[in-house]
């Protein structure tokens, strides 16, 4: 239990935030909340970290918010919890999803992201991942069908103009155009998730089926996912796209979520 490691002070220049924590965005009003708290009454719940060898710093499993409060507030230390044992890149996922899970919900997005790494780290069916994170199988589906739909369809749901129940009605329809287009109805409010449905159902051929999404491993800790609709070609002309942003990123030192954000800014606003 990480409750069971005892909480030491550690200089807050030597604490730094972990690249692949699952959760991408923070809500600013929640963020002064927390803060405004933590002035208050200081850090009740200390930071869980590791050390990392290569960068010579604490790296932060659990707690990036409290983290940026602290910075927000000048704190020169802050209380950790340390691992001192080496953690598996599968282990720090379920330790970072967890938490986020517990304290407060995380994006739906970010939380569907992050249930495809851990099964991908994991090599898991979507039944062992639900026994492994402590949700149901149909939860499990659920967040995976979020990754599918277009990127602006998404970007409704991380602004939460875009409820995840009928987010999950249009990934039945297999027009994305028409996905587009009930989104940003549903969005305006003009659209209930009754209407959504009937008028999925009623565009929808009768035995039609998306198409399936296909995991490509190509190294530890990379994998593609791309749609069975695709061509070879298509395929080809993505990739090769994706390597010329990121020899770009290479010449400007970016690092790797930062990377990771423009490509999904760029694809959104494509």
């Amino acid at each position: 239990m990480l409750t069971d490691i005892p909480s030491q002070p550690l200089p807050f220049a030597e604490v730094m935030p972990d690249q692949q924590q699952p959760r991408r965005t923070f809500d600013r009003p929640e963020l002064e909340t927390l803060k405004t708290s933590m002035a208050t009454h200081g850090l009740l719940n200390p930071l869980v970290v590791r050390w990392d060898k290569v960068r010579q710093l604490y790296v932060i499993i659990c707690g990036e918010r409290r983290w940026r409060c602290a910075k927000e507030l000048g704190w020169t230390e802050i209380s950790c919890r340390v691992i001192d044992r080496e953690l598996t890149p599968a282990e720090i996922v379920v330790l970072q999803l967890t938490e986020n899970l517990q304290r407060q919900d995380l994006n739906p997005l970010d939380e569907a992201r992050s249930l495809e790494r851990l099964q991908t780290l994991l090599n898991c069916s979507r039944e062992a991942l639900a026994e492994h994170t402590l949700r149901s199988t149909a939860s499990i589906c659920r967040s995976f069908k979020l990754l599918d739909l277009p990127p602006d369809v998404q970007t409704l749901i991380e602004q939460n103009r875009l409820p995840v129940s009928i987010a999950a009605e249009l990934h039945r329809c297999a027009d994305p155009v028409l996905v587009r287009e009930l989104a940003e109805q549903v969005a305006a409010g003009q659209l209930t998730r009754n209407e959504v449905t009937t008028r999925v159902r009623q565009t929808t051929p009768v035995g039609a089926t998306k198409p399936k999404r296909l995991s490509l491993p190509l190294a530890t800790g990379i994998t593609l996912q791309l749609s069975s609709s695709l061509s070879l070609e298509e395929c080809e002309a993505a990739v090769s796209k994706w390597l010329r942003r990121l020899r770009q990123a290479k010449l400007t030192t970016t690092d790797l979520a930062t990377f990771a954000e423009s490509l999904r800014t760029a694809t959104t606003h494509s």
